[in-house]
């Protein structure tokens, strides 16, 4: 499903092909689930069952996200962090473009 922040993160990257409104739509959902997880992680108490859970939840989208970006030509690499009050998700661009404060190190974040 194509969705309105997966164009505008195709557009930012300047990823264009046959699939690239899909693919990046994707990528936009996996990162905004991804971020969800972070901010459950730090506000949510949890037993065990629902940690392993979790777990295996943020593996699986750390997996894909991984999968999508190394498909894309435009960028080299991912990066996940745990604090959900910035970007979960970065992605690094072949250009160097980024839109975070830290600068081409710490890439372009997308969700």
């Amino acid at each position: 499903m194509i969705t309105e922040a997966g164009r505008k993160l195709q557009e930012e990257l300047g990823y264009f092909g046959e699939h690239a409104a899909s693919v990046c739509s994707l990528l936009h959902r996996h990162a905004v689930t991804y971020t969800k997880i972070q901010e459950r992680w730090c506000g949510e108490e949890m037993n065990h069952a629902k940690r392993e859970a979790l777990e295996a939840k943020e593996a699986r989208l750390e997996a894909a996200i991984r999968a999508l970006v190394a498909d894309m030509p435009c960028l080299t690499a991912v990066r996940f962090t745990g604090d959900p009050r910035g970007f979960c998700v970065k992605v690094f661009r072949t250009d160097g473009n980024h839109n975070t404060w830290g600068g081409k190190e710490e890439g372009w974040g997308v969700a």
